[in-house]
């Protein structure tokens, strides 16, 4: 039998025992569902809605029980993880915007701008914003930036080095301001 976790950040993990894992809320019936969520906003449940494979968007849900109906419904198809991070090492989905991201920055020629536009879809300014608040501020990785003869600047993760506060200089040089 399947059970399910909820986690703080609203993601829904499938696995084989409920031993796994203790997150937030755990269950494995419709009405373990019911009971689990039943002190949550229904903006918390949007928001699990939201986060699941196939959800179509909505603005409300017509009541409780039809959210937790259509999320129980959905869980259906996910299938049971060995592990919280299914692959990644490190808590993200392989597949999210922020871990595609970091996989480009990981690479020994770095990014372009335009290479982070073309495999996310964000706008340039969303990349920059991206690059400065959550890899170099909130992650706190050592981001590089470099031009080329060309013109075009290239983003890359120094891996080498210790992560720094905002401001200081990393190994080796200064970092992306």
């Amino acid at each position: 039998m399947k059970v399910f976790t909820i986690d703080s950040e609203n993601r829904v993990w499938a696995f084989t025992s409920a031993a796994q894992h203790r997150m937030d809320a755990q269950f494995s019936t419709e009405r373990g569902l019911m009971s689990a969520t039943a002190t949550w906003p229904a903006s918390r449940l949007l928001a699990i809605w939201a986060g699941l494979p196939g959800s179509i968007a909505v603005k409300k849900f017509t009541d409780r029980k039809t959210a937790v109906r259509r999320i129980w419904n959905a869980v259906q198809t996910l299938t049971p993880s060995e592990s919280r991070s299914s692959g990644t090492g490190n808590g993200r989905r392989p597949t999210s915007k922020q871990s595609q991201v970091l996989g480009l920055l990981k690479r020994a020629q770095g990014a372009t701008l335009q290479d982070i536009v073309t495999a996310t879809g964000w706008q340039p300014h969303s990349v920059r914003g991206f690059l400065s608040g959550v890899v170099r501020k909130k992650m706190k990785l050592a981001l590089r930036s470099s031009q080329s003869e060309i013109g075009q600047r290239a983003y890359s993760l120094d891996l080498r080095s210790e992560p720094t506060e905002p401001g200081e200089e990393a190994e080796g040089g200064p970092r992306c301001q």
